[in-house]
């Protein structure tokens, strides 16, 4: 899976946790500003619920506390999963990554990028033929880009392709 992908499977759990946590704050706030008489007890009870759930999907410890039975659905794929910090920060090492890996390739402007040795991990396949660890190809400038996870600049020589 190269950058892109992980990230933006990142963003989607992100942007999914941080909607749940949206929609319990929202269901918490709601039940602190009844003022009411009536129901207090149970709306104290749901506010007790709620609280830990809350602070549990916050540090990502879901699986130590227990979910309630009408909560499932919501929470469980966040059960085991890393806090939205987390998710942010692994976002934002990946990110550098990826520039930094662009960076490492020192791509042409002219479109032409040179010669890169294929470092993995897995198979890779350049214009049909199947690359082994340490075959140098030219890449072109989008190939040098989008797969600057996967190849390493070679200076100073030419490809074998």
């Amino acid at each position: 899976m190269n950058y892109d992908q992980q990230i933006s499977k990142l963003e989607s759990e992100l942007t999914n946790a941080e909607g749940v946590r949206a929609s319990l704050q929202a269901e918490l706030d709601s039940l602190r500003a009844e003022t009411s008489i009536e129901g207090a007890a149970t709306r104290n009870n749901r506010i007790a619920d709620l609280v830990p759930l809350v602070q549990a999907l916050d540090n990502g410890e879901l699986k130590k506390v227990g979910i309630p039975i009408d909560r499932t659905a919501m929470l469980a794929p966040l059960v085991g999963r890393p806090s939205p910090k987390r998710l942010r920060e692994q976002i934002a090492q990946l990110r550098a990554a990826r520039d930094a890996a662009v960076a490492k390739a020192k791509v042409d402007p002219d479109g032409v990028a040179g010669p890169f040795r294929f470092t993995g991990p897995g198979k890779h396949y350049v214009d049909g033929r199947r690359l082994q660890q340490g075959d140098v190809i030219d890449l072109t400038h989008s190939q040098a880009v989008a797969f600057a996870d996967k190849f390493t600049r070679v200076e100073g020589a030419s490809s074998a392709a």
